[in-house]
């Protein structure tokens, strides 16, 4: 993790849930720390948890609530995540019935339907935290090809085993 730090200006880590000796190495190193927190109540328990738990050997200020999948049909309001944790969201990511599908084809939604809204805030997210206007882009397809090598050539995506599995 520090040869990535050292090498590339930004590096994506996802961490499982548990704390555990990689990702408290993960943190001494990063940056910046996004929680992802669904708004069922055990994402929002543990979201909670992680917070108390680094509160004191943490610098909390680094740390930032990402909130995934909202709907209009849940009744968790993101107030409701916000003030259970203790700390503001920094982002939100809307509901889309397309993400599991394209995550099934190990597609990301940003190169499955880069118009959708998910595909839009996850966009947003990254040109924020490059510190780049947020603005709107119609060439996403390009922009996310370079970090996914099957984006780039749509022949190899139609071809690809996940593609055509049963």
């Amino acid at each position: 993790m520090r040869f990535a730090a050292h090498e590339f200006d930004y590096v994506v880590l996802d961490t499982p849930g548990t704390f555990n000796d990689i990702v408290a190495t993960a943190l001494e190193v990063a940056d910046q720390v996004f929680v992802v927190c669904g708004l069922d109540t055990a994402s929002i328990k543990h979201t909670a948890q992680m917070f108390d738990l680094l509160e004191g050997s943490f610098p909390l200020d680094r740390m930032s609530i990402v909130l995934n999948q909202l709907s209009p049909v849940i009744t968790v309001r993101p107030k409701d995540v916000e003030s259970t944790v203790g700390h503001e969201a920094f982002w939100s990511i809307p509901y889309d019935a397309q993400i599991p599908v394209t995550q099934a084809l190990g597609e990301p939604i940003v190169t499955a339907h880069p118009k959708s809204k998910a595909a839009k805030q996850l966009l947003g997210l990254g040109l924020k935290v490059a510190g780049a206007p947020a603005v709107e882009t119609t060439n996403w397809r390009g922009f996310f090809s370079r970090l996914n090598p099957w984006a780039r050539n749509e022949t190899k995506l139609r071809d690809h085993p996940t593609r055509n599995a049963a």
